[in-house]
């Protein structure tokens, strides 16, 4: 298998270029693949790109120069098979009232306990697999951080390849094509699974894992959205099972803090100002606080994030119940919710101590 990042040019002999999504098509395709030094490639094994398997009768020859790889491929015109399409997104789904939100807490319907197990079934076999025991949920959670990005995911790699146990990077290595493929609402419930098989590292192991969940977020300079949410949640659950203190400030916990999260999640659901600043007032509406001012989001968001979580999980029970009815109700503002806003939402409120199916 060549994972697509590692494809860095294709040219066709007859259409100048051969598209590796859609087809590869006519009498000769050269494909050129970026590899680290040493790999190489035979001619006497099909060849897989993307999902397009080309038989190891229509690979040519195979050629390796230590950084680069050439593989030719001759085909007769329009021979090879088109890709199976790509799982379709899922499309935004009807947001849950506040009240059903804060009611979920810990205490999931039968519906939404079906729609956790309909969602875990849908994933690939593999990741299933290798979600439920240690090596191959470090795999998982390390493919589901590997960049789209081809430098950086070769930076990540090569990140691996000095620090993850190797039966773990061989794991990665298999799992990215997966893992890419997967849609975003189903990667947080991904993590999930892999939580439990996790809490069985050595001490030692844990901490490598752990340096490498923030190597592999850092090595293209930004954190994202999704590399936050799962760092959030995979280490809040773990750190303790490992004898890691969490930070909670003894401090009372400001308004600022109350505006930081609910400013985070109306930013997550929309790009239009009006529905940001609408989604943010009806948010500090239903916790019952005075009018706060919108914060942007910017590339201090998650450091602020950071912050008030931690100011924030030191609330009693009840304020944390009309944070989250709060939270629900910036989500719910145009009657949908996201993906975005779902696994940014799951992490503050496991964050908070304050678990929520996968739909509130």
């Amino acid at each position: 298998t060549v994972a697509l990042t590692n494809i860095n040019a294709a040219t066709n002999s007859i259409s100048a270029t051969g598209t590796l999504q859609t087809a590869l098509n006519g009498a000769t395709t050269n494909v050129i693949i970026d590899t680290i030094s040493g790999v190489s490639f035979v001619n006497t094994a099909d060849l897989i790109i993307g999902s397009t398997t080309v038989a190891n009768a229509n690979v040519n020859t195979a050629t390796n120069n230590g950084a680069t790889t050439v593989v030719t491929i001759e085909s007769a015109a329009g021979t090879m098979p088109p890709p199976s399409s790509a799982p379709p997104q899922q499309a935004p789904l009807a947001a849950p009232s506040p009240e059903q939100a804060v009611e979920s807490i810990g205490k999931p319907t039968s519906q939404q306990i079906a729609r956790s197990h309909d969602l875990l079934e849908s994933l690939p076999q593999a990741l299933r697999e290798a979600a439920r025991e240690p090596y191959g949920a470090r795999g998982v959670i390390y493919a589901l951080l590997l960049d789209a990005d081809f430098t950086s995911c070769q930076r990540q790699f090569e990140q691996l390849a000095a620090e993850a146990d190797p039966a773990v990077y061989r794991s990665t290595s298999q799992l990215h094509k997966l893992t890419k493929a997967l849609p975003r609402e189903s990667r947080l419930p991904l993590v999930d699974i892999c939580l439990g098989p996790l809490k069985d590292l050595s001490p030692e192991q844990y901490e490598r894992f752990r340096d490498n969940i923030h190597a592999l977020a850092a090595a293209d300079n930004r954190l994202s959205l999704f590399e936050w949410t799962l760092q959030k949640v995979v280490l809040h659950v773990l750190d303790p099972h490992f004898g890691r203190k969490r930070k909670r400030k003894t401090t009372r916990p400001a308004p600022e803090d109350v505006s930081t999260v609910l400013s985070a999640l109306a930013h997550a659901g929309s790009r239009e100002q009006e529905m940001i600043q609408n989604a943010f007032e009806r948010g500090v509406e239903a916790t019952g606080l005075p009018p706060l001012n919108l914060q942007p989001w910017d590339r201090t968001i998650f450091h602020r994030l950071d912050k008030s979580l931690d100011a924030l999980g030191g609330l009693p029970g009840k304020s944390k119940a009309k944070l989250i009815r709060g939270l629900a109700e910036t989500a719910s503002a145009d009657g949908l919710i996201t993906s975005r806003e779902i696994n940014l939402l799951r992490a503050i409120a496991t964050t908070l101590d304050c678990p929520m199916p996968l739909i509130a």
